[in-house]
């Protein structure tokens, strides 16, 4: 790659290819983008056990799913009225 050609030159020179070559590389950026990364992938395995512990062990407060829509409901309207109080 030549150092010199800024990022808005790519981004250019992609859009001025043909339509077929703008989605390969499209597909070719998501693709590797959106590979997992192993450190996370495993973080969240951890994070799985560390849950299913808790659960066996009773430790931590289960909830219906009405209740954690209700919940969900809840921090919904607080953050639209934030937005509101934020505005004026």
């Amino acid at each position: 790659m030549t150092e010199n050609i800024t990022k808005q030159e790519y981004i250019e020179d992609i859009l001025n290819l043909p339509y077929e070559w703008q989605i390969d590389i499209i597909s070719s950026i998501l693709a590797r983008t959106l590979e997992p990364d192993p450190e996370i992938e495993q973080e969240w395995v951890d994070e799985i056990k560390r849950r299913e512990k808790e659960i066996k062990a009773g430790t931590t407060k289960m909830i219906s799913q009405e209740e954690f829509e209700q919940h969900l409901k809840e921090l919904r309207e607080l953050y639209q009225k934030g937005k509101k109080e934020n505005r004026s």
